[in-house]
């Protein structure tokens, strides 16, 4: 409790006792009253901005104002469109390992081959798919929620990949497609073996 707050209680406090003390002159009991002192209490600081617990303030919801669409050619930017924030994927690329170089071709009897790319704008509940092909002819097609935790909104996949631990990948000619929300994103070829 602040000490002005107390020197007041402690005043009020022995006013109330002093004048309970007194006697009129008629013998009739003179009860204090609070009222002139009351008077000399200055005004306490307002809560003007500050919420009190349970107490609800009304929102006030903003008026809309219609939004001109921009003439192009004028200099004026275009309003920017879901399409154009939408996410993409590029730059697909392979390697041996993660982080290895970039080539298209990979010697008979690899059994990894990483598929490699760049994404930005991603959000949750996107959906990528992956389909291979080799020679030609579907090999396996992937279809998986994207992972907003994993891989966040921009950046690079490195930990897609193709294998066969028993022999290694077949020689011949290999395609990736990448898809985004059922929208081909990108393709990319590599070769395994002699072409």
């Amino acid at each position: 409790m602040p000490s002005t707050m107390r020197l007041f209680l402690a005043i009020l406090l022995l006013s109330m006792l002093a004048a309970g003390c007194q006697r009129g002159g008629t013998g009739e009991e003179v009860l204090p009253t609070l009222e002139p002192l009351l008077s000399e209490i200055p005004p306490s600081p307002t809560l003007e901005g500050f919420v009190l617990p349970g107490e609800v303030l009304p929102i006030e919801t903003p008026v809309p104002f219609p939004l001109e669409t921009p003439t192009p050619g004028l200099g004026l930017p275009l309003p920017i469109t879901p399409e154009a924030t939408a996410g993409r994927f590029s730059t697909l690329r392979f390697a041996a390992t993660t982080t290895g170089f970039e080539q298209a071709t990979f010697p008979e009897g690899t059994e990894e081959v990483y598929a490699i790319w760049d994404y930005d704008g991603m959000k949750a509940g996107d959906t990528m798919t992956r389909v291979w092909y080799h020679n030609g002819t579907q090999y396996v097609e992937r279809d998986e929620e994207w992972d907003i935790l994993k891989y966040g909104f921009n950046g690079t996949v490195r930990d897609v990949f193709i294998y066969d631990y028993e022999g290694g990948l077949f020689a011949g000619q290999w395609r990736v497609e990448l898809y985004l929300n059922g929208v081909q994103q990108v393709t990319g070829e590599f070769t395994v073996g002699a072409p």
